[in-house]
């Protein structure tokens, strides 16, 4: 593949860059902002050098060619990765029927070295049960096999990345969960698109959440939660008022390490004529009515 750096202009943003080469069928990896530029590093992927519009490219100034260097990630896994032993990773989760779980190391983010990972994976065991579970970036595939360890009903995950997505099926077939979860490179639209009631994971930073949750629009309509991190301390304020605007309502929050992960209610009841209309609840069995609570 072919990996280039490409250079945000001035009066774009990394998102917009980011969306942009995204749109154009190149695989975004990494972006870096510095005082002075920002840059996005990005694989073309198999799109040869002559079809890819680079002089079009509205959010990009300038462009150069990267070469990187390969990596070892089994020496990474063991050097990083939590509770790595005979090759593997290991997570304990609160599960009958998988209370370890292997990850194998691979090119997929997601070996339990970064807080934000076991952020999330706190947050489902209290909230994860008979839910719906969309996993968004789904990297090594290790949250959604744990959303499924820990009672999901049903899970399904994507990776913009193909390496990513074939890592994650490897680790599905280690945990003997190759037909309960359904992962693809592209958005599962149609799949979910009927669905009543949906759990979104998300772990990854704010501007990759703001250009993925877009990637979904089709299925902002359906009520739920969500579980979230990758957001810092610093962007907590910013961030809610973001998902205020998405119509996410915060029930729990988590911190470790200066990352924050949240558990949001999503499309929470609209209230008409005095009247709160209900959603269904994770059992799926009955409805309720949730709980008016007063602005701060």
């Amino acid at each position: 593949m072919l990996t280039y750096r490409f250079f945000v202009r001035n009066a774009s943003s990394t998102e917009e860059a980011w969306e942009e080469l995204h749109s154009l069928g190149a695989l975004p990896l990494y972006s870096e902002e510095f005082e002075d530029r920002k840059e996005i590093v990005a694989d073309l992927q198999h799109i040869a050098f002559a079809d890819f519009p680079f002089t079009a490219l509205q959010t990009i100034g300038a462009f150069a060619p990267v070469q990187l260097d390969p990596i070892d990630w089994t020496a990474q896994w063991a050097l990083h990765g939590l509770d790595y032993q005979d090759g593997y990773v290991h997570l304990h989760v609160p599960s009958e029927t998988h209370p370890v779980l292997k990850l194998e190391p691979g090119p997929g983010f997601g070996d339990l070295s970064h807080p934000t990972t076991r952020l999330v994976v706190d947050l489902m065991e209290s909230h994860i049960a008979q839910q719906w579970v969309l996993d968004i970036g789904t990297g090594s595939g290790v949250l959604a096999i744990a959303a499924k360890a820990m009672g999901a009903q049903a899970v399904w995950g994507f990776d913009i990345d193909p390496q990513a997505v074939a890592h994650a099926q490897k680790n599905l077939h280690l945990n003997g969960m190759e037909t309960e979860i359904h992962l693809s490179v592209k958005p599962p639209i149609q799949e979910l698109i009927k669905k009543n009631h949906l759990c979104v994971l998300m772990n990854m930073i704010v501007s990759e959440q703001l250009i993925a949750w877009k990637d979904i629009s089709p299925l902002h309509h359906i009520p739920g939660h969500a579980i979230v991190s990758g957001i810092l301390a610093e962007e907590r304020e910013s961030y809610l008022n973001q998902a205020s605007q998405w119509g996410w309502q915060l029930l729990e929050e988590k911190e470790s390490e200066g990352w924050l992960g949240f558990y949001f209610l999503r499309n929470p009841p609209v209230i008409k004529h005095g009247i709160r209309f209900p959603i269904l609840t994770s059992s799926f069995s009955s409805f309720s009515l949730m709980p008016v609570s007063s602005s701060k």
